[in-house]
Formats: structure tokens, sequence, C-alpha cells
């Protein structure tokens, strides 16, 4: 037994919990009508991209695109396949026990190389046609963003072992501030020309080797095989969370560190009117602000809906967008509802009455409109924002 052999097995497994997560959302319906449909579809608009570059693309230019992958640079984790066992075993095996930790990490090395290949070979279309980007710069740009997203990887490494939340929230906003003027700073040296295009490189060498050695001095330490093991977790249970999500039929805890929430400590009184229809909304709201997923996903359905509107030139298709958006959104918010009142014992038995049915109309309507309005007003300024560029672009 020695540490490849330990990771490969454990990789296979993990990646075979995965795959029975994913069929238990991914049926043969799902497949047929779903899945493949939008893969093929996908195909033929990826191929036309070459034929012709795409529409919506036309008024944007580079820089929006470098912020996209700057975003895109934020997703992914260290993963150092460490389990509970270990520290009763093999944390006695200090050799093997850090052997599995760096087959794990070069491991996260090469999904980080091969999603940024993945996006690239996505853009290239639009980064050779439209932008005239040749082969050696396209290059050049994926040895960058691998040193970044590879630096990345272990700040966020240590940021998630921030147990406060505000400091944890402060640093987070710290190291976006920190990283987006690094991206702004290549950016520059990237349409700079040749001499800065040096420059640009040996700021990834200097990036990748950096993070390198920053990430194999943590990985020697035993001390965060706890932090190790959480992480791991979490991105096991990743495909679960999202099941969790999604479903209406099963509520998932949100975990919390604070001793007391955020908002409404004292739960002071939100109506001076005392009625039980009053009650039933007043418990809904404070249960859907504490929430965190709730809001989010409220926020995340807008934004995202709003975005497609946006991006997607064909005026029926935006109409498909909105109506689906409509449908979606109200739907989430019953279910929601019932989530917040039939988990709970104590609520459930009050489920009957005719306050309950008249509080939980007037609320989801409420907030239903709120997102209608949200979701107008993004998608305005969206569009105003993009037909500036547009007219910028025709202008030149």
């Amino acid at each position: 037994m020695n540490s490849s052999s330990i990771f490969l097995r454990r990789l296979r497994e993990n990646q075979r919990y995965k795959r029975k997560v994913w069929r238990t959302v991914a049926d043969w319906t799902v497949v047929v009508y779903i899945i493949i449909p939008v893969i093929l579809i996908g195909i033929f608009r990826y191929i036309s991209w070459w034929q012709e570059t795409p529409s919506w693309a036309e008024p944007l230019p580079l820089s929006i695109f470098f912020f996209g992958l700057f975003l895109l640079s934020w997703y992914g984790n260290i993963q150092t396949y460490v389990e509970e066992a270990d520290k009763l075993f093999l944390v006695k095996k200090r050799k093997l026990f850090l052997g599995v930790k760096v087959f794990g990490y070069g491991y996260s090395l090469a999904a980080e190389a091969l999603s940024t290949i993945a996006i690239l070979i996505i853009l290239s279309p639009i980064l050779i046609l439209k932008f005239n980007i040749g082969s050696g710069l396209i290059f050049l740009l994926f040895f960058y963003l691998f040193s970044f997203r590879s630096t990345i990887l272990i700040c966020k490494y240590y940021w998630k072992r921030i147990e406060s939340r505000w400091i944890g929230m402060f640093t987070g906003i710290c190291l976006f501030a920190v990283f987006g003027g690094i991206h702004l700073g290549a950016y520059s040296l990237f349409v700079g020309g040749d001499l800065l295009n040096f420059a640009l490189a040996g700021l990834s060498l200097i990036l990748l080797v950096g993070s390198v050695i920053v990430s194999y001095r943590a990985l020697l330490r035993i001390s965060t095989i706890d932090h190790d093991i959480k992480m791991g977790q979490d991105s096991k249970n990743s495909g679960i969370n999202m099941i969790f999500t999604i479903s209406q039929d099963v509520e998932k805890p949100v975990i919390t560190k604070r001793k007391r929430p955020l908002l409404f400590r004292r739960s002071k009184r939100m109506f001076q009117k005392r009625t039980k229809a009053n009650g039933f909304i007043e418990l809904f709201i404070k249960a859907f602000i504490r929430n965190f997923s709730y809001w989010l996903s409220y926020f995340q359905m807008t934004s995202v809906g709003a975005a497609a509107i946006v991006v997607i030139p064909p005026m029926w298709i935006k109409s498909i967008i909105f109506f689906a958006y409509l449908f979606m959104m109200y739907t989430w918010l019953q279910s929601v509802w019932d989530k917040v009142f039939q988990v709970n014992p104590i609520t459930k038995k009050y489920t009957e009455a005719d306050d309950y049915f008249k509080a939980r109309k007037r609320t989801i309507l409420i907030l239903y409109f709120i997102a209608i309005l949200l979701l107008i007003g993004i998608s305005s300024v969206g569009l105003f924002i993009y037909s500036s560029f547009s007219i910028l672009y025709q202008m030149q």
C-alpha cells in the first residue's frame, strides 16, 4: 500500500458517489428531453461561432471577456482526499498521509488546467475571429489563467479556515479586490504588445511557482486535517446540496456559527395591528431573511433571469425566459412558504386555518411583485449598458 494507490481508490469512490447522486436527478426522461437536446443545440451554436461572430458578442470589448474570466477563476478548491479515519491510521504514517494530500493537490491543479482549457476552447472563436488573437497569445492567456487560478486556490484554502463570519467576509472582500487589481494589470500587459507580453509571462511564472511552494508547505501540516476533511465533505456533498435546494419536499438545514440572529435579534413586532394573518406574515418574513439560502436564491433567480434576457438577442426567446421566470419564481415562493410552516410541528397544525391561506397569498404576491420589479429594473439597466456598447462599437 502506497500513497498513489490510496489516492486513486478514493478518487474512484468519490467519482462513483457523484455519479450516483447525479443519476437520481438525471433519469432517462431528463437525459432524452433536456440534456441531449441542450448538448446538440450547444454544439451547433458553437460551430456557427466559427463561421460568424455571434451578435451578442459584437458590441462587447475584450475587457468584458477578461472580467468574465476573472469571475470564473474563483470556482474550484484544493481537494486533499483526506478522510475521518486518517486521524487514527494514516497520521501515524506521516509520509503515506502527506503523499495522499500531495496527489490530491496535483489532481486539483490538473482539474483547474482542464477547466481553463475548456473555457478557452469555448471562447476561441470569439478571441480569434473578433479580436484577432493568435495561438501564441491564447497559450499565454492559458498560462496566465492557470497560474492565476492556482494562486486563488491556495488563498481560498487559507480563507476558508477563518471561523469568524465578519473577519472571513472582510478577508474575502480584500482578496477579491487584490486579485481584481492583479487581473486588471494582467489585462494591460496582455493588450500592451510583445514587450509587455513577456512581462505577463514573467508574472504568470511568479504566481505559479509561488502558489505551488506555498501550497506544498501548507499540505505538509498535519494540524489542518480537520479543515481538509471538511473541505472534502463539502465537495462530496455538493451534488446532494443542489438536490436539496431544488427539491420542494426536502428541507435543507442551514448551519450558521452565529449565537444570535443577524436581524430581528430581539424579535420585535413588525406590525402594530396584531392579527393571526399578520402573525403568519411576520413569522415567514423573519424566517426568510434569517435563512441565507432563501434570500440568496431569491436574488440569484432574478439576476440570472435578467442576465439571460439581456444577453440572448431574439425577442421571442426573451419572452419565453420572462414567462418561465414568472412561473418558476411563483412556484418557488410557494414551496418556501410551505417549507417554513409545514416542516415545523408547532406551526404545521395551523396550516388549515383561513388566516394561514390569507397570509400565504398576500405574502407570496408581495414578494412576487417585488421580484418582477427587480427583474425589470436589472434587465432595463443591463439592456441600456448593452445598447451603449453597441452604439460605441458601431461608431468605431
